[in-house]
């Protein structure tokens, strides 16, 4: 609703006569002016013969038909001449404030904790919120739209680490992707709430949606810090604290609890334990390692482009549904809801199937999808045809949104222990540039309409076929350094799962585990 361009057309000249007068001609019938999009043609028509005398730009401004309030594009007229592509850029400025956001905001919750940046963050969308509310013009609002992006890392990947820090193991995958479903429950509640407010100002759906942000007034009272981020940095007793909530809430002795915990806690401190993934800790790694190790340096480059192709392809998808056959409130509505079978998909298949062959089975599901729909543009022109545009589109985005989950849980098992939140953290860094690219697809769709689409599933079949050369993490431990993920691509690696149970008090306390950070974007 935002950036939504309502049909439009040059306003009606104040003085026509003035400006046949320009051009040597007279008010009378001979001469016309016919407005268009975004030029005036005048045209004479002398003993029968049609002849167009000029394109004038428009000289009265925009006649959006009444809406001009609808959105920021027509009220600062961010329409024809050099202001096309515009508002894609502030799309694009949005998912650079996401990419330093990504970067600084887990930077922080690593060293104050993932509960305070969480609410903080949230705190701060209300307020940039705002700020969009009353942007006196386009460049204060590119500055709200930066920071919206930047705070919303900042709320999504403190939040889904605190989620996952807080589940055992043998349930993350299950919580992981629920906690997944919150993005489509909002898009799904944003779509309805665009419909009912379709004839209200965008400010006012603003004002909307910063308020969603104020629920972060309750977080202190209902979350509880992560105990990994606890125990990590040694805060023992506000970790206890936690657990004996957990306790009490889950109906479990607290005081077994305490004596285990208590006894891991000595055992590491005398450095007299080390689970098996542990053991290797000695090998310090950094991201350039992942340039310098042939066989790590090769995952990394399939993994980065399927997750642009992911992000490209599912953006864009999105900020296209307005342009599709049908009402643009329901394509957007379609579009948020197809995720939910996706990620019920996931929890179904995963652990039988694998995650490489769901990811390319989602990929060419995709593909298929948008290069049919891409072909349907180029050749249909009836109304059935233009509804199975619509149609396919959608099942190019549920092949995405299913890829793009199977991407957060797969990702995190492809790196070492020392590199598992460095490599989730570059792949995360690496999809903005398929996020910012995504705006501009609708630019190209104006020259070439099914371009888009073309180039997307494309795309999509390429990263389906390289992700043949991925290791198949299912079933297997969490590899704990490069030379056992070496073993893992030769296919001598051991393929076995340690006891949750045993695996979880290990991790749960043993202060040099990573955390995993996760997010889905977007968006916008």
């Amino acid at each position: 609703m935002l950036w939504y361009i309502p049909p439009h057309k040059c306003a009606t000249l104040a003085n026509e006569t003035e400006v046949l007068n320009d051009y040597g001609l007279v008010n009378d019938t001979s001469a016309s002016f016919h407005y268009q999009k975004c030029s005036i043609d005048l045209w004479t028509n002398v003993t029968g013969r049609l002849e167009q005398v000029a394109a004038m730009r428009c000289l009265n401004g925009m006649d959006y038909g009444g809406q001009q309030h609808i959105s920021f594009v027509t009220e600062w007229n961010f329409v024809c001449e050099n202001r096309t592509g515009f508002t894609e850029f502030v799309q694009t400025v949005m998912m650079i404030g996401q990419g330093v956001g990504a970067v600084l905001s887990t930077s922080v919750a690593d060293r104050v904790g993932r509960k305070p940046v969480f609410i903080l963050c949230n705190l701060c969308m209300f307020l940039v919120g705002l700020g969009g509310v009353f942007s006196p013009n386009i460049y204060v609002f590119l500055a709200v739209r930066f920071f919206t992006g930047f705070f919303q890392q900042g709320t999504g990947l403190a939040g889904f680490t605190l989620l996952m820090e807080l589940t055992v193991p043998e349930h993350r995958r299950y919580v992981g992707v629920l906690g997944g479903t919150n993005w489509n429950i909002s898009m799904v509640m944003l779509a309805l709430t665009a419909y009912l407010m379709r004839d209200a100002s965008w400010r006012s759906m603003q004002l909307v949606t910063a308020l969603m942000a104020l629920n972060a007034l309750i977080y202190p009272f209902l979350l509880v810090e992560s105990p990994r981020w606890l125990i990590a940095n040694k805060k023992y007793d506000q970790a206890l604290a936690v657990l004996k909530r957990a306790c009490r809430m889950n109906g479990k002795d607290f005081s077994k609890v305490q004596k285990l915990f208590n006894r891991k806690i000595r055992s590491v401190e005398n450095g007299l334990s080390q689970s098996s993934e542990q053991q290797p800790d000695s090998e310090k790694y950094n991201v350039l390692d992942i340039l310098r190790h042939k066989s790590l340096l090769k995952s990394s480059l399939v993994i980065w482009l399927t997750w642009i192709t992911c992000s490209i392809t599912y953006y864009a998808l999105v900020l296209a549904s307005s342009s599709l056959a049908g009402n643009r409130h329901l394509n957007f509505f379609l579009m948020a809801l197809v995720d939910f079978p996706g990620d019920l998909l996931i929890i179904l298949v995963l652990d039988r199937i694998g995650r490489r062959f769901l990811a390319m089975f989602s990929l060419g599901i995709t593909g298929s999808g948008l290069l049919t729909a891409s072909l349907l543009m180029a050749y249909g022109v009836s109304g059935l045809e233009r509804t199975l545009t619509t149609v396919f589109s959608l099942v190019g985005k549920f092949g995405i949104g299913v890829c793009f989950s199977c991407l957060f849980i797969f990702t995190p098992e492809l790196f070492p222990t020392n590199l598992r939140s460095a490599g989730l953290g570059m792949c995360s860094s690496v999809s903005r540039f398929g996020g910012m690219m995504a705006p501009y697809s609708r630019v190209l769709a104006d020259v070439v309409l099914w371009g888009p689409g073309a180039i997307f599933s494309g795309m999509c079949f390429l990263s389906g076929l390289l992700f043949i050369n991925l290791p198949e993490t299912k079933g297997r431990s969490l590899p704990a350094t490069i030379h056992e993920l070496k073993r893992w691509n030769s296919g001598k690696g051991e393929q076995k799962t340690q006891k949750p149970l045993a695996r979880d008090m290990e991790i749960e306390i043993t202060p040099t585990e990573p955390s995993i950070n996760g997010e889905k974007e977007l968006i916008g």
